[in-house]
């Protein structure tokens, strides 16, 4: 078992990210309700000339602006109307390795304004529980053990699990430049990046046909060195109006982790004692 316990704990500290990740890279960034009014009225002052900085395109179509690129993002992924009577979501689904030779059954809880619970259950019915309820993050593993994330690792959780980012939209709007046209696999995409903090730069691709953002890669300058985290994002369907990924690839230093949605639910009952800390968690 213990074997078995070590490969699957390795497999979602990989994985992790990758969950946390869709309200941030999909929800907040491209279509969140509570930032939608301050966003528009940060891109009133936009131009055709965000684009004319970026690098030599490598697809051959027209590069938009960068408040039309949000603007049909913000469209297509359900308009905010959809958003502002979404207080919760459920996912459930599978997390797996490339060769698909280990496997995770995921659930993840998110309820407004920022809380969040992934649980993590293995073979032998393992369970790992990974919690944020707004100002604090901890982790809990089979045994009972108790693990609470500080510095950098607690600030990218609380970041995370926000269930709508304000100011990360405000810094897209604001200080986003649309670097130019490029190619993913046969899709021509739009390339926009932007800086939510020091030493962090995020590119955003959002696909030329459909509006759907389909990668980010999330760039940061660590004194260890500077690595980038790309997650790929396919599959999109409609949920209460919304649109949702329902697959998922997230790419890091060679390791790939893939995603596959079965499941996912709007404004579930979620009762707040979900994310009380565990009997076991030192005062």
């Amino acid at each position: 078992m213990d074997g078995i316990l070590k490969r699957a704990l390795v497999l979602i500290l990989a994985a992790v990210i990758v969950l946390l990740l869709v309200p941030r890279g999909v929800q907040s960034q491209t279509a969140s309700p509570t930032s939608i009014a301050m966003v528009r009225e940060k891109l009133a002052g936009a131009s055709a000339a965000d684009s004319s900085a970026s690098p030599a395109a490598k697809a051959n179509v027209p590069v938009p602006p960068l408040k039309e690129i949000l603007s049909r993002a913000e469209k297509v992924m359900g308009g905010s109307e959809a958003w502002k009577n979404t207080n919760t979501i459920y996912m459930k689904g599978v997390l797996q390795t490339e060769d698909s030779s280990a496997f995770v059954a995921i659930e993840l809880y998110k309820k407004a304004p920022d809380k969040s619970l992934l649980k993590m259950r293995m073979q032998q019915d393992i369970e790992v529980r990974e919690v944020c309820d707004g100002k604090t993050a901890w982790a809990e593993d089979p045994r009972g053990g108790y693990h609470e994330f500080k510095g950098e690792e607690l600030e990218s959780r609380l970041r995370r699990s926000k269930f709508s980012e304000q100011a990360e939209m405000i810094l897209l709007a604001a200080t986003g430049k649309v670097l130019g046209a490029d190619k993913i696999g046969l899709k021509d995409v739009y390339v926009v990046e932007y800086s939510a903090q020091k030493n962090e730069t995020t590119k955003l691709s959002f696909e030329a046909e459909t509006g759907l953002l389909v990668r980010s890669e999330e760039t940061y300058a660590k004194p260890s060195g500077v690595y980038t985290v790309k997650v790929d994002m396919d599959d999109y369907r409609t949920v209460d109006g919304m649109m949702v990924p329902f697959k998922m690839k997230r790419t890091e230093k060679g390791a790939v982790i893939k995603m596959r949605l079965t499941q996912v639910k709007n404004n579930v009952a979620i009762d707040d004692e979900m994310f009380l800390k565990p009997a076991s968690a030192k005062p």
